[in-house]
């Protein structure tokens, strides 16, 4: 099965995901369990569960069972291979896709439906790193959109309303100034219009002065 997130989309910095409750304690695998009186099983499922939600990409485990033994707390490896068909009775090979190569990586194990489709947990882990994704670009936005109104009342005092009333060329010094990790300050600024635009280094005097 193809993974629908990539390596690189995390969750580890997530205190809480969504849970549904009714899913897991009417499903069949806490039903199949029960019947069986594997309780063990149950527990060792959950430890896994939210340790995959730490993985690299979240929702996946690894395929191989000395790393599951030790992520499920089982320390005899014995034990870990009675239960694995057990515990991940609901799992499947999965491949990943590498941001950097664009290959897809086999090696780690994800949630499947009973129809084959993903699985409830995958399901959480995708839906709480897309919101995550969206909250980290609404920040950048903002972050931006409050550096472009710096770099702008800079110019402004700088004594070069003129080019503060350019959209544009404040936000292509405000790209440069953040591609470069530079301070928004006079200098800066300056620098950024000469690289950028040609405009000489020239700092006017009194608001409104434009060089």
């Amino acid at each position: 099965m193809i993974y629908p997130l990539a390596f690189g989309d995390l969750l580890v910095t997530n205190e809480w995901v969504e849970w549904h409750l009714h899913k897991f304690l009417d499903g069949t695998f806490v039903t199949r369990m029960t019947r069986l009186q594997r309780f063990d099983v149950i527990g060792v499922a959950v430890i896994l569960w939210n340790a995959s939600l730490k993985e690299n990409p979240a929702g996946t485990l690894p395929d191989d069972d000395e790393l599951l033994a030790d992520k499920a707390k089982v320390k005899d490896l014995d034990v870990w291979r009675e239960m694995r068909p057990l515990v991940l009775h609901d799992w499947v090979p999965a491949r990943v896709l590498d941001p950097e190569t664009g290959e897809y990586l086999g090696g780690k194990l994800c949630h499947v439906s009973a129809r084959g489709g993903l699985g409830l947990l995958a399901q959480i882990a995708k839906r709480t790193a897309t919101r995550k994704s969206a909250k980290a670009a609404g920040r950048e936005t903002q972050r931006l959109a409050t550096m472009r109104s710096r770099v702008k009342t800079k110019m402004k005092g700088m004594g070069k309303a003129r080019f503060s009333e350019n959209a544009d060329l404040v936000a292509s010094v405000t790209k440069w100034l953040d591609e470069n990790s530079l301070f928004v300050n006079d200098e800066n600024i300056l620098a950024g219009l000469e690289t950028l635009h040609n405009i000489p280094r020239v700092v006017g005097f009194g608001r409104g002065a434009d060089s």
